[in-house]
């Protein structure tokens, strides 16, 4: 089974170090948003999680 993750590295509620040693161990594929908050609201930060889960959910 495949995981995804997207964590954003300004992330105050989950540590973006947690989320490496998660993907690490799980072999999640971690997509790392620059300047992200829990909520990855910033500007572009959404547009960049909907590509992101796209092209997961896609792929073949």
């Amino acid at each position: 089974t495949k995981i995804a993750m997207i964590h954003g590295d300004a992330d105050e509620t989950a540590s973006v170090k947690d989320a490496r040693r998660f993907a690490s161990r799980s072999g999640a594929d971690l997509l790392i948003v620059e300047g992200g908050s829990h909520r990855l609201m910033g500007p572009g930060q959404m547009d960049l999680v909907m590509k992101a889960a796209m092209d997961f959910f896609t792929a073949s």
